[in-house]
């Protein structure tokens, strides 16, 4: 039968400079496996779509905008470092688990509401 879609392969990649790949559009750039995308700029690949950034390792999360990690799931997001969650939109922060709110620095703390604080209360 005909081919069906696949991950983009390595041998085809291989065939491209790292700038090459920095100039595709963002929809081709997610069909790249994840060992691939994580070579690229971290411009690049704050441009990708959220699911395809989702699937990548923590260090090359953490070094992407707060802005796109805020728009990341909950519980992505709670893997990365203290340091980046606090710099994330408050709101962000406001939505996640007690155990993550209990590391927070006080001054951060200070700027949540009673139901993040509450969400203390329920660590395991």
């Amino acid at each position: 039968g005909p081919l069906h879609h696949q991950e983009v392969g390595p041998q085809i990649i291989q065939l491209l400079s790292q700038s090459t790949l920095n100039q595709l559009p963002p929809d081709i750039i997610a069909m790249f496996d994840s060992e691939i995308i994580e070579q690229l700029r971290a411009d690049v690949i704050d441009k990708l779509p959220i699911l395809t950034i989702q699937r990548l390792s923590v260090p090359t999360i953490e070094k992407l905008g707060s802005e796109i990690i805020s728009k990341l799931d909950v519980d992505v997001i709670t893997k990365l470092d203290i340091k980046i969650i606090e710099k994330l939109d408050i709101d962000v922060v406001r939505q996640m688990p007690g155990e993550i709110i209990a590391k927070l620095n006080p001054e951060i703390i200070s700027k949540l509401d009673v139901s993040s604080l509450e969400r203390l209360s329920d660590r395991k």
